[in-house]
């Protein structure tokens, strides 16, 4: 008999018998998962699919065939006694050895045994018996007959066990035999069959949590396979892990520039910096900085390579790795490695590695499909082939590892995943991102990144003196009290943000006559998070007229004239007939996104002039307009197209309006009277809404309180006042500022006026 030893780490499964303690086997549970424990199970896998058994689903009791297999060799005696164990086990079991026939049927009379003294009859125990015995016979022979050698036979169980199937494995491993169980819908579900727990021990560590819902110890063996397929194909015991960013201490220019040699000191790591550094710390010095940084490096014996912009591959670069049809994702990326160019044997060797993990990793994505994965493994290999050879130029060990710099956004998945795979190169992959307004798809847990308040928009790299804009004592000054004055103060420069977006404020009647003129900044629920102003704007609809005076009311609207407002007051407004290019619209739009570049090389676009801030600005208004889905009909009945036909024909004085809106001050109005039955057109509604996500504060007066524009809308958007009795047929009469008609007066007259 052996002794069920306590485990110091899953590892000591697999020490051989005269490393362990003693005469002793390790019988364990396993009811959590951590994905650092897949590396064992696939091991452990492999151990029992040798030299034991891996059951995965239930072992399947005896059937009648079985049984009167046992009944015509054995016959139905029993006697629960150890002299008649050791005998029948001679005779069902002639292979076994002497020492193997004696720890079984101790083994066994050990477990009937104490099933007798929990109160089973001998009938019970004779039918347990007989089926422990078929087990033995038909699925556990090959492992009794390696009990008790030098390396110890091993079980491997997945699922939820049966009483009598963890008697049967306690059995075997008292007689000299390693039993792992897989417990993996959990503690809760093992404790129904053991419930003391004590049959056998749960191994656990701190980080343990449910097995995932796709779990199976197949699938762990297979990508195990998988590995060494991949290792033999790579050279894997060359390669070594990239360490990214494990050593620095965050301010990536200087760890940059740390010397290799102490950043650690583990040869089979890779100690490099994968970063990302959004804005500038100083504008007036930010362009010399790296530039200088640059020198720096070089002054180190290391290569920077910069790119600026990446272009697609070519059709010659394609046709040189493209090389046909293949059937399972394993041959696409065993194939597509071997395209890889490297003009020396350790990069090529880690270079493969790194692709063939990504290229895995990616293939195993929801949604992830052949054809995909073979565009993206084209452009991974084109790309490398065509820069590697310049990174690594004058590469002779770590201490001269070049830096590769971005200096860009990835734009799309093919450059985030180029970065990725470069990140695991022995080169230190920085991308830098000075403009704010540019959003970077990349995105992994093992990237830094580094965020500045300053945004610069820079197009290219400082490459020598020439590229770097040199500024005064007095200007490096002025930019720094301005970060002073202007930073969480409330007090806010000119066109100091250039991203906003618009909420609508809930008000009282009379209070959208206070807040009108009222700065965005003094208004409540202003907010700047993160670069992007929340300007809280008004979208009222005021139906019916106060006590019905109607002179009044007109002179209430007076009130709200100012000089940067559009002033509607007959429907429609806008027609179908005045949009032009309107064929132009449907190309502009792809998978429901809207195609900047496309707009804006387009003749049909006319607001090119304008700040690039705007431009940026207008164009994220109208999408957000578009996937808004406020308007009736987007993406049902063709009005996104219609959305873009009305932006691309705003006048040129809204345009302006626009152009001149600061996000912190006043902002542009739009007042609209409707005193009639005409209602407004789906155009005037498209851009009533593309107003308000502009930033205007809108104000509708409906005397009639019809429901002139709302039926355009898919849901409700003006906050509505009903202030009075229903008016029809109003006339609306000649409207101007008030304050206008009393600077047309001279300052002599208004004297002699008050003198009469």
């Amino acid at each position: 008999m052996f002794g069920r030893g306590k485990l110091n780490s899953l590892d000591d499964f697999f020490l051989t018998l005269d490393k362990r303690n003693g005469k002793e086997v390790y019988f364990y549970r396993i009811s959590g998962y951590s994905s650092d424990m897949d590396k064992f199970l696939a091991s452990y896998f492999s151990y029992a699919a040798k030299g034991g058994v891996v059951i995965s689903e239930k072992i399947p009791n005896p059937d009648e065939r079985q049984l009167g297999y046992y009944e015509e060799i054995m016959g139905l005696n029993f006697k629960m006694d150890k002299g008649f164990f050791l005998e029948s086990i001679s005779k069902w079991l002639p292979r076994v050895n002497g020492p193997q026939r004696e720890a079984l049927s101790e083994s066994i009379f050990n477990t009937l045994d104490l099933m007798r003294k929990s109160g089973k009859n001998e009938n019970m125990l004779k039918n347990a018996y007989i089926k422990f015995m078929c087990w033995l016979y038909y699925k556990f022979e090959r492992v009794i007959n390696l009990l008790g050698l030098k390396e110890v036979p091993k079980i491997l169980y997945e699922g939820d066990i049966s009483l009598y199937e963890l008697k049967m494995l306690g059995i075997i491993a008292d007689a000299g035999c390693d039993v792992l169980l897989i417990a993996k819908n959990g503690a809760g579900a093992y404790l129904k069959t053991d419930p003391s727990g004590k049959e056998c021990f749960e191994y656990k560590t701190e980080n343990m949590g449910p097995f995932p819902k796709d779990f199976s110890l197949v699938n762990i063996r297979n990508r195990a396979e998988e590995e060494k397929r991949l290792s033999k194909m790579y050279g894997g015991q060359n390669t070594k892990e990239a360490a990214s960013n494990t050593w620095i201490g965050g301010s990536v220019f200087d760890d940059c520039l740390k010397p290799y040699s102490q950043r650690g000191d583990n040869g089979s790591f890779i100690y490099n910096v994968f970063a990302r550094v959004n804005g500038a710390e100083n504008k007036a010095t930010y362009c010399g900085d790296i530039f200088k940084w640059k020198r720096s490096l070089e002054e180190q014996g290391r290569s920077v390579f910069v790119l600026n912009d990446i272009p697609v591959p070519t059709v010659a670069e394609i046709n040189r790795v493209n090389s046909g049809g293949y059937k399972t994702s394993e041959q696409l990326i065993l194939n597509m490695a071997l395209k890889i160019e490297a003009s020396f044997d350790e990069l090529r060797v880690q270079a493969k590695k790194a692709f063939c993990d990504l290229m895995r990793d990616e293939f195993n994505k929801d949604g992830e499909n052949l054809n995909r994965l073979k565009n993206k493994a084209v452009y991974l290999v084109c790309w490398f082939n065509r820069y590697a050879g310049d990174i690594f130029k004058g590469f002779k060990n770590m201490e001269t590892m070049p830096v590769f710099v971005y200096f860009n956004v990835c734009r799309n998945n093919f450059e985030a995943l180029f970065m990725r795979f470069m990140s695991y190169l022995p080169l230190d992959m920085v991308i830098l991102n000075p403009d704010l307004s540019r959003k970077c798809l990349l995105s992994d847990s093992r990237l830094f990144e580094k965020n500045f308040e300053f945004s610069l928009k820079i197009d290219k790299f400082p490459e020598n003196v020439a590229d770097i804009e040199l500024s005064t004592v007095a200007y490096v000054a002025e930019r720094e009290l301005d970060h002073v004055l202007y930073n969480d103060t409330g007090i806010y420069r000119n066109m100091q943000y250039g991203d906003a977006v618009s909420i609508t404020l809930q008000t009282m009647y009379e209070e959208m006559y206070m807040l009108w003129n009222e700065d965005l900044s003094m208004r409540p629920n202003f907010e700047v998070s993160n670069g992007k102003v929340i300007m809280p704007t008004l979208m009222c609809k005021v139906c019916g007229v106060k006590n019905g005076d109607v002179e009044g009311y007109w002179n209430d609207i007076k009130r709200l004239f100012t000089d940067s407002m559009v002033f509607i007051k007959d429907a429609p407004y806008i027609k179908s007939s005045d949009l032009k290019n309107t064929q132009a619209a449907a190309q502009f739009l792809k998978n429901r996104k809207i195609e900047k570049d496309k707009i804006k090389n387009s003749p049909v676009y006319k607001y090119g002039i304008f700040r690039e801030d705007v431009q940026e600005h207008m164009l994220n208004k109208l999408q957000e307009l578009i996937d808004s889905g406020i308007i009736k009909g987007t993406f049902s009945n063709g009005a996104e197209y219609k959305i873009i036909s009305v932006f691309i024909n705003m006048s040129e004085y809204v345009m302006r309006l626009i152009q001149k809106f600061d996000f912190t001050k006043k902002n542009p109005k739009l007042l609209i009277i409707n005193s009639g039955e005409k209602p407004f057109s789906l155009e005037d509604a498209i851009f009533v809404a593309y107003m308000h996500f502009v930033g205007f504060d809108i104000a509708m007066f409906v005397p009639t309180g019809y429901q002139v524009i709302e039926r355009n809308f898919s849901k409700p958007v003006f906050v509505e006042y009903q202030i009075g009795e229903y008016l029809y047929d109003l006339t609306v009469p000649q409207m101007e500022r008030n304050d206008k008609k009393e600077q047309r007066e001279s300052i002599f007259n208004r004297i002699f006026k008050r003198g009469r």
